[in-house]
């Protein structure tokens, strides 16, 4: 394919609907300029992407894990308070404030070695209890534990085992083995973000496809792919925002085309855009209906695109005279 017309389209989420939901834009492309005719494709790429760092790395997504105990069975929920942690330090305290409000006497600490949380549990604890992550995709929750906790990235912070589809009667112990008083030691690394990258979303016709592993509503998990609506992945470098710093904002730049839509239609209407997570949930806001106030918004550049089939060259150009073979004599003596 060859690009044979392009230009510029630039659009602020925040001069539009901007919605909680799903931190949509929606963009009304005037036909007249944005169409093509017959035998030629539109594509649209992404080029650049811009958007302020105004959410935090512990939130509503990854903030919530249980106290399980099998004897009622009862679950009490530790909720970590939501905010910007730079540090272990830091949201070793903030998970310790958690646990306290739960278990008097109890303690969190980070090893910089091994980068494992030890979470000690106060003497109040019951002796067969232990510590549980939730993250159910298409299960309903056991009693006791809201719908809105059941699906958590909050064992990706800790560096434990979640729960997941089809655990049984019992969920799974999120530290191994350990139960009631003492220490629980994580058995992987823990980590200060639990979001790698953003995903900016279309409801265009993409040939794009994803893992049906990829977000909670999906099929199940299994080894296929399945056409998606993700028009672009955004890594995001560091783990958390830092006052005075260039990691204020999530930038992109693609000089390499890498995400685009090659679209068979002859114009373009109404599109929307919106910006997910990579579990295709918004992205966690500070307190609600800060999206449609304008304090989420973000600004990206497409290119779109005319382009064509490449074909061979004619041997001549249409109307002009095909040239008279050569004439080859021989004489013999």
């Amino acid at each position: 394919m060859r690009s044979v017309y392009q230009r510029n389209v630039f659009i602020d989420s925040e001069a539009s609907s901007n919605r909680d939901d799903k931190l949509a834009v929606k963009v009304n492309f005037p036909p007249t300029n944005f169409n093509i005719r017959q035998g030629q494709m539109m594509r649209i790429t992404l080029s650049q992407f811009t958007m302020r760092r105004n959410f935090y790395n512990i939130h509503q997504y990854n903030n919530v894990f249980y106290l399980y105990d099998p004897a009622g069975p009862t679950y009490t929920p530790i909720i970590i308070q939501p905010g910007t942690y730079i540090t272990f330090t830091a949201l070793m305290v903030a998970l310790q404030a958690a646990l306290v409000a739960v278990v008097a006497g109890s303690t969190a600490n980070y090893d910089n070695v091994s980068r494992k949380i030890t979470i000690t549990l106060g003497g109040a604890a019951p002796a067969a209890a232990y510590l549980v992550s939730f993250q159910l995709k298409t299960q309903q929750p056991p009693a006791g534990v809201s719908g809105d906790f059941a699906f958590m990235d909050t064992h990706e912070i800790l560096g434990c085992i979640p729960t997941r589809d089809g655990f049984g009667a019992t969920p799974v112990n999120a530290f191994g083995t350990s139960t009631g008083v003492g220490p629980h030691v994580t058995p992987y690394v823990a980590a200060l973000n639990s979001n790698e990258c953003i995903y900016l979303r279309t409801t265009l016709q993409t040939n794009n496809y994803q893992s049906t592993g990829f977000e909670r509503d999906t099929p199940l998990n299994s080894n296929e792919i399945i056409p998606t609506q993700i028009l672009a992945r955004i890594p995001l470098l560091v783990s958390s925002f830092e006052a005075g710093t260039q990691d204020a904002f999530i930038t992109f730049d693609d000089p390499n085309n890498l995400f685009g839509v090659l679209m068979d239609i002859q114009q373009l209407s109404s599109v929307e855009f919106f910006l997910t997570d990579d579990k295709g949930r918004p992205i966690a806001s500070v307190a609600p209906s800060q999206a449609s106030a304008g304090l989420l918004n973000y600004k990206f550049t497409l290119r779109w695109e005319i382009v064509e089939h490449e074909s061979p060259r004619a041997s001549h150009a249409v109307g002009e005279p095909t040239a008279k073979p050569m004439k080859i004599s021989q004489s013999f003596q």
